[in-house]
C-alpha cells in the first residue's frame, strides 16, 4: 500500500525548511541600492590603516603622528587640520562625503561648490561614523537553547548593541532568529522580526480537519505583502509617515525567487519520499518594501525602510472522499534605520551587519538531522498506519458480519425501546382526553342542575322511554305520571343530570 503523508506533518517539514529561507533571505535589502559617495583615496586607505594600527598597539602615537605628517606633506595639507579631519572622521562627527570634500578644499585652497538650495536636514544626533573599512568590529552569535548551540553568528560595529534569540511559533514549523543591533544611540540599526503564520482553507470539511489535527494557527486567506506593509507598517511604528510601497531591488527579488525555486524542489522531494510526488505541496511568494519616517524620540527624526516577505504553502489535504487544498502563509519582516537623512548614506554600514550574519556549520548539521529524524519518525508512523489497516482487513468477513449483527441487535432494541415509548404516550394520551371529557360532562350537568333550580323546574327520568325531561314546578304537585300504549300509569323518577336518580 502506498505511504500517505500525513498533512500537518507534511506542513511541518515544510516550514522548518521555508523558515531556513527566511532566516537566509530576510536581510535582503543589502542590495537595495549602489552605494553613495566616493570611493575612499589612496591616502584615505593609508589613514585607515594608520588608525587601526594605533587602536590596535602596533604603532605609538608618536609613530603614528610622524606617519600622519609625511602622508599630509605629500598631500600638500597641514597636518594639524589632516588629524583634526581624520579626528572628526573616526568620531562620526563628519561622513566620508563631507571628509573628502573637505580634502579637497584644503588641497585646492578654494571653498567647495555650494549645494543646491534646499532645505537642510539636521540629524537627530551625531551619527557613527558609516563607513565600515574606519570601523572596529565585533563578533556576536545567537544562540539555540533547544539544541544548546550557537545557531547564527555576525559582526556588528564594536561600540554597537546587540540583542538576538531564536523562536519557535506556536503554529508549528522550525527555528527562526530574530535580532536588532543598533549603534549607542540607537537611531541607526538592523532588525528582523519575528514570522508571524496563519492557515487557511475554503472547504468547510478542511477546516474542521485542520481543527481536529490540533493546529494552533488563525485562519486567514493569503495576503499580498503590499497589503500586509499597509496594514502592519502603522502598528509596528506608530504615528510614522508612510511612503509608497514599492518592490526590491532586482538583485533581492532574483535572490527571493532563487529561494522559492529550492523550497519547491524541496517539497516534491519529501513528498516522493512519501510516494506522492504528484501531491506536493507548492510555495509562492511576494516581497516588497516600504520607507517610513518618524521620531524615534522627541527631537529625533529617523528614516526607516521595512521589508515583508511572503511565503504561502498550497497543500492538498486527505478530506476522503475527496482531496480539497488548503494554504499555509508565513510572513517575515526586517527593517534598516538610520536618523533622517542618513539612511542611503549608512547603507554600507548597514549591508555590512546584514550580510554578516550567517548559520553556523554545527547548527546546520543539527537542524538536517533533526529534519531526517523528523522525516523518519513521520515515515515510521505512516507504515505503522498502513499495517493496522491490513490487519484489520485480515481480520475477516466474519469479524465485519460481527459487528454488522451486532449494530442491527442495537438497532432493533433500540427501535422496540421507541415503539413502546411512543405506545405509552398514545395511551397516556387517551386516558387525559378521558378524563377530560368526563370532567367536561361533569361541569356541564352541575351547571343544568343549577340552571334547573334556577328556573325552578325539577329534572325527571321517564321510566318507559328512559330519556330525561325537564318539567316546571307547580304548586301542589308531588309527582308527574305517564301512561303507555297498554293503560299503565308510571311515575316519573327524580333525577340530575349527572346521571343518578334522586332518592
Amino acid at each position: 500500500m502506498a505511504k500517505e503523508m500525513p498533512m500537518k506533518a507534511k506542513i511541518s517539514i515544510a516550514v522548518i525548511a521555508a523558515l531556513t529561507a527566511i532566516a537566509g533571505i530576510s536581510l535582503v535589502y543589502s542590495q537595495q541600492k549602489g552605494l553613495s559617495g566616493n570611493p575612499a583615496s589612496p591616502n584615505a586607505q593609508k589613514m585607515a590603516a594608520l588608525q587601526e594600527a594605533l587602536k590596535n598597539g602596533l604603532l605609538t602615537q608618536q609613530e603614528y603622528d610622524a606617519k600622519v605628517a609625511q602622508l599630509s606633506a605629500g598631500s600638500g595639507i597641514d597636518s594639524k587640520k589632516k588629524a583634526a579631519l581624520d579626528e572628526a572622521l573616526k568620531s562620526g562627527l563628519m561622513t566620508q562625503d563631507e571628509y573628502d570634500a573637505k580634502l579637497q578644499e584644503y588641497r585646492t585652497g578654494a571653498a567647495p561648490a555650494k549645494a543646491a538650495a534646499t532645505a537642510p536636514v539636521r540629524p537627530a544626533a551625531p551619527v557613527t561614523n558609516t563607513d565600515p573599512s574606519r570601523i572596529t568590529w565585533k563578533t556576536v552569535s545567537i544562540y539555540d537553547p533547544v539544541f544548546g548551540m550557537v545557531a547564527f553568528t555576525g559582526s556588528i560595529p564594536s561600540d554597537w548593541k546587540f540583542e538576538g534569540a531564536i523562536l519557535r511559533g506556536s503554529c508549528g514549523g522550525g527555528a527562526i532568529p530574530v535580532f536588532r543591533a543598533y549603534s549607542p544611540d540607537e537611531l541607526t540599526g538592523v532588525q528582523l522580526m519575528p514570522v508571524i503564520t496563519w492557515d487557511y482553507a475554503q472547504d468547510s470539511q478542511v477546516v474542521q480537519y485542520l481543527a481536529n489535527t490540533g493546529t494552533a494557527c488563525h485562519f486567514r486567506a493569503p495576503e499580498s505583502a503590499a497589503e500586509i506593509l499597509r496594514g502592519m507598517a502603522p502598528q509596528l511604528r506608530p504615528r510614522s509617515q508612510l511612503g509608497p510601497v514599492t518592490p526590491p531591488p532586482p538583485a533581492a527579488a532574483a535572490r527571493f525567487a532563487e529561494a522559492l525555486r529550492g523550497l519547491n524542489q524541496q517539497a516534491v522531494a519529501q513528498a516522493a519520499g512519501f510516494g506522492r510526488a504528484d501531491q506536493a505541496g507548492r510555495w509562492s511568494g511576494d516581497f516588497q518594501r516600504i520607507r517610513l519616517s518618524y521620531n524615534y524620540s522627541p527631537g529625533h527624526p529617523v528614516e526607516e525602510t521595512l521589508f515583508a516577505q511572503v511565503l504561502v504553502l498550497d497543500s492538498i489535504a486527505p478530506v476522503p472522499p475527496r482531496f480539497s487544498r488548503a494554504q499555509h502563509t508565513i510572513i517575515s519582516f526586517s527593517g534598516i534605520r538610520a536618523p533622517q537623512g542618513r539612511l542611503d548614506s549608512s547603507e554600507s554600514l548597514l549591508q555590512r551587519v546584514s550580510q554578516s550574519f550567517a548559520k553556523e556549520t554545527p547548527y546546520k548539521q543539527a537542524e538536517v538531522a533533526f529534519q531526517q529524524q523528523l522525516f523518519q519518525k513521520i515515515a515510521d508512523l505512516a507504515a505503522q498506519g498502513d499495517r493496522q489497516r491490513q490487519m484489520i482487513i485480515d481480520a475477516g468477513q466474519a469479524n465485519i458480519n460481527a459487528m454488522n449483527q451486532s449494530g442491527r441487535e442495537r438497532m432493533a432494541s433500540m427501535k422496540a425501546q421507541n415503539d413502546a415509548f411512543h405506545a405509552f404516550q398514545q395511551q397516556s394520551r387517551e386516558n387525559n382526553l378521558r378524563t377530560f371529557y368526563s370532567d367536561m360532562q361533569r361541569k356541564d350537568a352541575l351547571k343544568q342542575d343549577y340552571v334547573n333550580y334556577a328556573g325552578n323546574e325539577s329534572y325527571y327520568i321517564d321510566p318507559v322511554s328512559g330519556a330525561g325531561v325537564t318539567i316546571a314546578n307547580e304548586p301542589g304537585v308531588e309527582a308527574w305520571y305517564r301512561q303507555d300504549g297498554w293503560g299503565n300509569w308510571y311515575q316519573f323518577q327524580p333525577a340530575t343530570h349527572l346521571g343518578g336518580l334522586v332518592r
